[in-house]
C-alpha cells in the first residue's frame, strides 16, 4: 500500500476519535457543567477542523479520477474534493474537463 493512502487511513481513524470524542465531551459538559469540558471542546473542535483539511488536502494532491465516457484521467482542486459529491468508497461525481459528462468517477493513487 502506498504512503499517501496509509497516512490518509490514519488520519481518518484520528478523525473519527476526535469526532467520538467531541460528542462524549459535549454530553459531559452538559451533564457536569465545567469550563474546562468547554475549553477542551473547542481545542477539539479546532484539531477536527485541521484534520478535515488535511485529509482533503492530501486527497485532492493524490487522486485522479476517470472519466467512464471518454477515459481522460484528470485530477481535481482542493476546492472541488471538498465540494463534491461523494458517491461511495474513493468515488466522486464530477464533470469531466474534456467531454463535459456528469458522472459518477473512481479516485485512484498514481
Amino acid at each position: 500500500m502506498e504512503k499517501a493512502t496509509k497516512t490518509l487511513k490514519v488520519f481518518k481513524l484520528v478523525y473519527l476519535c476526535l469526532i467520538l470524542l467531541f460528542v462524549i465531551n459535549f454530553i459531559l459538559i452538559l451533564i457536569i457543567q465545567k469550563i474546562w469540558l468547554l475549553c477542551s471542546s473547542i481545542a477539539i473542535f479546532v484539531l477536527l477542523i485541521i484534520l478535515y483539511f488535511m485529509i482533503h488536502l492530501i486527497h485532492a494532491k493524490k487522486y485522479y479520477y476517470r472519466c467512464p465516457n471518454c477515459h481522460n484521467e484528470f485530477k481535481i482542486s482542493f476546492i472541488k474534493d471538498i465540494t463534491s459529491y461523494n458517491a461511495g468508497s474513493e468515488k466522486k461525481v464530477l464533470v469531466c474537463p474534456n467531454c463535459n459528462t456528469k458522472e459518477v468517477m473512481q479516485g485512484k493513487i498514481k
